[in-house]
């Protein structure tokens, strides 16, 4: 079965598409109250976040932290301070697909082999 991910933001490096090619069943959030609701709907093997200007990215984390404790990868955009330890992937801007990939399909398999990891 394919890994189920949820993407929130901006896809300005097309990552869906890379993501879909890969293998994984992607669902898109338009906006934090179609995130919640997707979030508290359906489990994710993966929360996909693509940071931009307007994204707060403490607050988005803070509604992803409180529906699940699936991995969330982030893909940074800005050089704003942040704190990194309630994400367990942060993928800078010119970071090829195959070592993104590879380091998502990582986080992905360590939190299905976590006891109780599958939430």
């Amino acid at each position: 079965m394919a890994a189920r991910v949820i993407h929130f933001g901006w896809d300005d490096c097309y990552r869906l598409a890379v993501l879909q090619r890969a293998g994984y069943h992607v669902i898109e959030a338009g906006c934090i109250a179609e995130l919640q609701s997707e979030l508290r709907s359906a489990r994710y093997d993966a929360i996909v976040l693509s940071e931009d200007q307007d994204m707060e990215v403490a607050a988005v984390l803070d509604v992803v932290r409180r529906a699940t404790r699936a991995p969330v990868i982030l893909f940074r955009r800005t050089f704003r301070p942040m704190e990194a330890r309630r994400i367990d992937l942060v993928v800078e801007y010119q970071v090829l697909p195959r070592d993104w990939l590879r380091c998502m399909a990582v986080a992905i398999l360590r939190h299905r082999l976590l006891p109780n990891g599958a939430d």
